[in-house]
């Protein structure tokens, strides 16, 4: 009476390959809970102006402290510079400068522009120390949220570049967007298209009314 094999379990190459997608599964679990903050930077045309705003938190802890420092209100695109938002002492210029940014990309051809100081936090990319201006006292993981409006400007007056560019260190980075507005269509055009059709419609509808004569 022959007897049926069952088999054992998997072979050694199976348990292998299913132990090695196991590992990279709980690599990539704790990859997602390890992601960098990021601040998310954006400028932006809206309406006459032109919005530079600044969102997110940040890791600074591979960066090293330059000290309490002063910058102002601008934006340099050539430099890949701007400084935003209310700091501490004279001009509500001061705040925790951070240097160690590996680089820094320009992000238009346009020079130094004086800015408004707009609301919230303190908050600048500084070229000139490759690093980054936070408001005083920051600690890694706080939130940033700073904003300005810049009037009667475009990002072309501005000499901006459309695009996104990264200015990042080992522990977190600075996304910056540089967005075009959109060109919206003209609030008369729709009922100028509605228009059109009705007259389309009107005139088929009287073809057939009064047919021409054979």
């Amino acid at each position: 009476m022959s007897q049926k094999l069952i088999p054992a379990g998997p072979t050694k190459k199976l348990r292998t390959a299913l132990y090695t997608v196991a590992a990279a599964l709980v690599i990539a679990i704790a990859g997602v809970g390890a992601a960098k903050a990021v601040v998310v930077v954006t400028i932006e045309e809206i309406g006459g102006d032109v919005g530079l705003s600044a969102t997110g938190t940040l890791d600074v802890s591979s960066l090293d402290y330059f000290g309490f420092t002063s910058q102002g209100h601008f934006i340099n695109p050539q430099a890949g510079g701007f400084g935003i938002g209310i700091g501490s002492g004279s001009g509500n210029n001061f705040g925790d400068a951070y240097t160690g940014i590996s680089a820094f990309e320009p992000f238009g051809s346009g020079g130094l522009t004086v800015v408004g100081s707009g609301s919230g936090d303190k908050f600048g990319l500084a070229p000139g120390i490759a690093g980054i201006l936070l408001p005083a006292g920051f600690q890694s993981g706080d939130s940033i949220n700073a904003s300005t409006t810049i009037a009667s400007a475009t990002l072309s007056s501005l000499g901006l570049l459309a695009g996104s560019y990264t200015y990042s260190w080992d522990s977190d980075s600075i996304l910056l967007n540089i967005t075009a507005s959109v060109v919206p269509l003209p609030a008369a055009l729709p009922l100028f298209v509605g228009g059109l059709a009705s007259m389309g419609v009107m005139g088929w509808r009287k073809r057939r009314q009064n047919p021409a004569s054979a």
